[in-house]
């Protein structure tokens, strides 16, 4: 796993992937819309959390125009054809953070989450969803932080409960109850 680390980098093993559709039998090969995908991306490009953007215009840039002809690769040629679906109605991009941490990657995700709709705006045709390892991790962090201060009292008091049945006293559950919220504290 290190070497992986060491050749591949730290932010490739875990990008934020967002997969952007067009709805309505659209095509990620019209010009307008490539333009529109590139805006996009270049507007993540500068992020503060983001390395790197990964998608379907990797080698638009490195074409060069020769006499009216267009030399090299286009928008979803070569290797860049793996972020588009085969009936090219979708889109995907890997976004590699910055830092590989819990900040940043929260940081993303959440940015992400809130201005790709943003993005999208302009064209009710475009849908857009966030996805990958480090925004299962955003979700599943921010739910169970949110339903911890219910689910505390809820185990207290079913242990409580549990205990003073079986234990048929009171002073036992009481205690046990008091020593793991002071526990908590």
């Amino acid at each position: 796993m290190d070497r992986i680390i060491e050749v591949a980098g730290v932010g490739q093993l875990f990008p934020v992937t967002a997969v952007i559709k067009i709805k309505n039998g659209g095509s990620w090969k019209e010009k307008a819309r490539q333009q529109q995908l590139i805006k996009i991306l270049d507007e993540i490009r500068t992020w503060p959390e983001v390395a790197k953007v990964q998608s379907a215009d990797l080698f638009v840039k490195l074409a060069v125009n020769l006499f009216g002809l267009r030399l090299g690769l286009g928008f979803g040629d070569g290797f860049s054809a793996r972020f588009l679906s085969r009936n090219l109605d979708y889109v995907s991009l890997d976004i590699l953070a910055k830092k590989v941490d819990d900040r940043t990657f929260d940081s993303l995700v959440k940015r992400l989450r809130d201005r790709l709709p943003r993005m999208l705006a302009d064209d009710p045709a475009l849908v857009g969803w966030v996805g990958g390892n480090p925004s299962v991790a955003w979700e599943t962090k921010t739910h169970l932080t949110a339903s911890l201060p219910t689910m505390i009292p809820i185990v207290i008091g079913v242990a409580f409960l549990l205990m003073a049945l079986f234990l048929r006293s009171l002073v036992i559950p009481t205690k046990a109850v008091l020593l793991n919220v002071l526990s908590l504290a």
